[in-house]
């Protein structure tokens, strides 16, 4: 066990405690395992922690008691997430491979013809079915009914990654004309008062 599976676990009692705990999960564990009384590792705290009723109630107080510094390590960590993506996308950016430059609108492309072609291949085939085989109507459109919803999970992780490689190349246009970005929520607001 490491110390992410040990936050996920504290999170639920204490979500501060919790994100700040994969990051520093040594430092913060010494205070977990002091307060249960046991070895500062992920199992021993993991195992004392599901094996103590008043579980909540100390991890809630120790996060309480160390509000600020651990706000200051989650934000830390965020920070850190943030910069290792954006180093990725200057050397995306800065390649001198045209494809790794141009990943994101070639991703975009190829959801676009994907879907297209899955949306055609399905509404002609069930067409067809309904045609050949009117008696079955009823199960092809039940069976049509299932398929959409176990493709809706495919298409929602698809095009969510659409929608935020769209939004962030938007963003680096702005960037690179010297334009300061306005945020998402800035973005909304501004679509309301137009």
């Amino acid at each position: 066990m490491d110390w992410s599976a040990v936050g996920k676990t504290v999170a639920g009692f204490a979500p501060l405690l919790g994100s700040a705990l994969g990051p520093a999960g040594t430092a913060l564990g010494g205070l977990i395992a002091s307060a249960f009384g046991v070895d500062n590792n992920p199992d021993a705290i993991q195992k004392a922690i599901q094996a103590d009723p008043q579980a909540a109630l100390k991890l809630r107080e120790i996060e309480s008691n160390n509000a600020t510094e651990l706000q200051r390590i989650v934000l830390a960590n965020e920070s850190k997430q943030l910069e290792t993506v954006n180093a990725t996308m200057r050397a995306e950016a800065a390649s001198a491979d045209k494809f790794t430059r141009r990943w994101r609108p070639t991703f975009g492309y190829v959801m676009a013809f994907t879907w297209t072609m899955q949306t055609l291949l399905i509404v002609v085939g069930v067409l067809y079915a309904i045609i050949a085989r009117p008696e079955n109507s009823g199960d092809i459109i039940t069976a049509l009914g299932t398929m959409i919803g176990a493709l809706s999970t495919q298409w929602a992780v698809g095009l969510s990654v659409v929608g935020v490689t769209a939004y962030k190349r938007s963003h680096d246009k702005q960037v690179l004309a010297g334009q300061k970005p306005e945020s998402a929520l800035g973005q909304i607001l501004g679509s309301f008062r137009k």
